[in-house]
């Protein structure tokens, strides 16, 4: 084959991958600013340059923009990452704040990933049809959805370009020649280490260093190609080029540890935690698992206390899964050079995060891997021999590929779930912003946790002109993205309330001990216990084991205060506006009974409107004479007041008179307008966050295991 058709190979490979990534991944440009983004944006706005402001800039600490009335001790997360921060930094002033192309530029370094795969399995292989089909694995790679399209996680993307590039300028440094063949090892003579490639290697790996913590194996993988490629002659002449590599890492590790506070309990489990051991086993399993079979690498574990007795069928079918896949690629690629390496690169991706919360975008890093891994055995220059090896793996690489771009829809879903339940309590109160002028504490019932950057989000709003307001979340809603119970509302005198919730407490499963054990050195709530405060105090009326069924709050001004704003969470609205009873509460308007089912219809469409009082002419409606006009008024009511009544926390609908009082103490025309407006304008945000809940149904028709979100819940506080 001649070097102008090679070109030729090479440049349709290079459009095919670029197509192929854009394709998949090109809707990530308009996904916005999800979770940690918030956070990042304020620091790269207002932050310096510093090394001491990258790194602040990358470090989160919740009680900073969030108040939570049961914390007593600090938490954060520190990362200290700041390559990745001066990276989305400059782009955020080069770019005047554009978030669409901080996304241009995820995408850009996915493509990135995506060739430098292609170029170091040609390396392997000499291949173009299989080294383009280890670029099309990595682009459609299950954990790419969330790491392409999370600005957050941006820094693994660029610490795997940067140690991919890093691997290649070693190779051509250590003068390594990557023959396919396995008898070949030992072949020729160690060539003399050239410096200007190995000090690019050097720069690159700490760059990747700076931007992600993963990238302190890389010493380890460089020392594998030597030992592979070169033989253990190369790999000892080599150990000096190797020392510093080995040496820096170390520091980094050393200062990382000295200088920065561990992760929140619950979300990093800490090695004199009993079980400890087997806990870090089965967790190791799971994203080894999730790494190569491509379930969602959610929790997992991470939410148990001891997965082997709590699940032990999910960690039979994991150790099944690693073991088939594990004999299956050991059979395609034992005789390609070097085959051990790829598994060595998913394990060691995930052994410097290995105690902390399973999330996707952790496993970003180990699909560099797994492209190559996939494709090395049908990839190879093997024997004759071995022919039906080779045909099966290759079924099974493309068999991959073609179920992973079948499933890419399923990620992508998944993904843009999570977002657009953060959303909805940001545009819902967005409809009616807090004042600009003033300080106003927002204090917010059943709060989804998935809104914990609320006020940083709030802060930001074009039509709320950066209201000065502090948040206090009274309860988290038992479920972290959406309010899937109601919760009731009872208002005691002027200045307290009770919050009382019925099936899932408040406080329960992971998310409440995360919120107890990582955020408070008091353990699981008791009856009676009282926490007072500055703004409010929290009485605990009911609790057991299972979590909190009942809270008093009492404030120190009263509940109609202008200084104050409530709002509730709910199946029916994601952030109502609740007020409170007071002296200037509106007088009951004068009751026109309708007569025709076409008046009951006008009043409904009042009541739709924003139009409180309409009310009750509703439930005079309800005692006509005429039985249509009842059944109409009985019909509307149902549709249009009771969806209010459960949306601001109100009673169940025990008679007219009860809710007509409930509803002209808490019910205001510009709150009604509010949540009709957000059942019509925000259809699709809850259709995105629905379809995440019918995919796990439909998976747990299938299957019931953690690997699929779809296994028992997990054990809440202790």
């Amino acid at each position: 084959m001649n070097n102008v058709t090679t070109a030729r190979h090479h440049l349709i490979a290079t459009m095919v991958l670029a197509a192929v990534t854009l394709a998949f991944h090109g809707w990530s440009l308009r996904d916005g600013l999800f979770l940690d983004d918030h956070w990042h944006r304020v620091q790269l706005e207002h932050g310096g340059w510093s090394l001491a402001d990258l790194i602040d800039a990358s470090t989160i600490e919740p009680g900073r923009f969030m108040q939570t009335w049961w914390q007593d001790k600090p938490i954060s997360w520190q990362y200290p990452r700041p390559f990745a921060m001066l990276v989305m930094k400059t782009i955020h002033h080069l770019t005047g704040g554009s978030v669409e192309a901080q996304h241009a530029v995820s995408i850009l370094l996915h493509l990135t990933n995506v060739l430098l795969v292609y170029a170091l399995c040609l390396l392997l292989t000499r291949r173009v049809f299989w080294s383009t089909v280890a670029g099309l694995l990595l682009a459609v790679y299950s954990h790419s959805f969330t790491s392409v399209a999370w600005l957050a996680a941006q820094n693994a993307l660029l610490q795997t370009t940067l140690m991919l590039a890093a691997l290649l300028c070693y190779i051509r440094a250590s003068g390594l020649r990557l023959r396919p063949l396995a008898e070949n090892a030992d072949a020729g003579q160690s060539r003399p280490l050239r410096m200007r490639p190995y000090f690019a290697a050097l720069i690159l790996w700490g760059l990747a260093v700076a931007s992600r913590e993963n990238a302190l194996v890389a010493p380890v993988i460089f020392a594998a190609f030597d030992l592979a490629f070169g033989g253990r002659r190369h790999l000892w002449k080599r150990r000096w080029a190797l020392a510093p590599f080995i040496a820096l890492a170390a520091a980094w590790a050393v200062w990382r540890l000295a200088n920065f506070d561990p992760m929140p309990d619950v979300y990093f489990r800490r090695p004199d935690e009993p079980g400890y051991l087997l806990w870090l086993a089965v967790k190791l399993l799971h994203y080894l698992t999730s790494a190569i079979w491509h379930s969602p690498m959610t929790v997992g574990p991470s939410g148990r206390y001891n997965p082997i007795s709590e699940v032990p069928g999910d960690c039979l079918l994991m150790l099944v899964i690693v073991a088939v896949m594990s004999v299956g690629y050991y059979l395609a690629a034992r005789r390609a050079r070097g085959w051990w390496i790829w598994p060595l690169w998913i394990l060691l991706g995930v052994l410097p995060v290995l105690p902390i919360m399973a999330t996707p975008h952790t496993g970003y890093m180990l699909g560099a891997g797994y492209a190559i891994a996939m494709v090395l055995g049908p990839g190879s220059v093997q024997r004759p021999t071995k022919g039906r090896t080779k045909r099966w793996s290759a079924r099974v690489a493309i068999g991959f590929l073609i179920a992973m771009s079948i499933c890419a829809p399923i990620h992508r879903a998944l993904w843009t779930a999570f977002p657009a339940a953060e959303r909805l309590a940001i545009q819902q109160i967005g409809l009616s912003p807090p004042p600009e002028t003033g300080k106003t504490h927002l204090f917010l019932i059943n709060l989804p946790f998935v809104n914990i950057y609320l006020q940083p989000t709030l802060t930001s709003l074009p039509q709320a002109g950066r209201p000065n307001i502090e948040c206090h979340v009274l309860s988290y809603s038992p479920d972290a993205l959406r309010a899937d119970q109601s919760c009731r509302i009872e208002q005691l005198d002027p200045y307290s309330f009770s919050l009382s919730i019925e099936g899932t407490p408040f406080f329960a499963g992971f998310l409440g001990r995360f919120l107890l054990d990582g955020m408070s050195t008091g353990g699981r709530l008791e009856p009676g216990q009282v926490v007072t405060g500055e703004v409010f105090d929290v009485e605990i009326a009911e609790a057991s084991e299972r979590g909190v069924q009942r809270l008093i709050f009492s404030f120190h001004e009263p509940l109609s205060s202008e200084n104050y704003r409530f709002y509730v969470s709910s199946p029916e609205c994601a952030a109502a506006r609740l007020t409170f009873a007071s002296e200037d509460s509106p007088a009951a308007p004068t009751v026109v009974t309708p007569t025709t089912v076409t008046q009951v219809a006008e009043i409904a469409q009042r009541i739709e409107a924003g139009d409180a009082a309409a009310l009750d002419d509703l439930l005079a409606g309800l005692s006509s004479t005429n039985p249509d006009v009842r059944r109409a008024a009985a019909v509307e009511f149902v549709n249009r007041v009771m969806p209010v009544v459960e949306a601001l926390g109100g009673p169940p609908a025990v008679s007219p008179s009860a809710t007509r009082d409930w509803w002209h103490a808490h019910v205001r025309d510009i709150a009604l307008r509010d949540i009709q407006r957000g059942r019509r304008e925000f259809i699709d945000l809850r259709h995105r966050v629905q379809m995440l809940y019918t995919i796990i149904e439909g998976a747990a028709r299938v299957i019931r295991s953690d690997l699929y979100l779809t296994g028992p819940p997990f054990p809440g506080p202790k």
